[in-house]
């Protein structure tokens, strides 16, 4: 991810994103206690209530353990710049996956070869031209990696 085409990360504050969580649970429960209230169902309303206040509670004593201000407004999330580091372990990183792509467009590439082997053999109930166009087919598999996008390559139709 990137902002501003600086390349940044997700850093969460777990205490920070539970406590969001714990407010938004509550923030439910008053609005369920005001449903209730408004149907007439006092004692529902004023158990809504106690859960708002105890979800509250728990948000605000998870901050206090965080060592964060229960009173302050704190992100759960925000990004970071990358490291040095992180950024050259993501190049590492993308390089693996695209030896590793490579490796399955050669596989596929081996796999196609290994089925069309029978028009070599001498003895194949093959004409010339059918031979011709079997050996074209066969070169452009091998020619595949030099495609300018073998991770994304166009695959010969085989003949016949």
């Amino acid at each position: 991810m990137t902002t501003n085409d600086v390349p940044v990360r997700a850093e969460i504050n777990c205490a920070a994103w539970t406590a969001n969580n714990l407010a938004a649970e509550a923030e439910k429960a008053r609005d369920e206690a005001r449903a209730a209230d408004e149907a007439g169902r006092a004692d529902e309303a004023e158990a809504h209530r106690g859960r708002a206040r105890a979800l509250d509670a728990m948000a605000r004593r998870t901050l206090a353990e965080g060592g964060l201000d229960p009173d302050a407004a704190i992100e759960a999330v925000r990004m970071v710049p990358l490291t040095d580091d992180e950024i050259a372990q993501r190049a590492i990183d993308a390089e693996a996956g695209r030896g590793q792509a490579l490796a399955m467009v050669r596989s596929h590439r081996d796999a196609l070869l290994m089925r069309s082997d029978w028009t070599q053999i001498p003895g194949a109930k093959l004409n010339a031209d059918e031979v011709r166009a079997w050996e074209a087919y066969r070169q452009a598999l091998r020619d595949v990696p030099a495609q300018a996008d073998p991770l994304n390559p166009t695959w010969p139709t085989p003949p016949g």
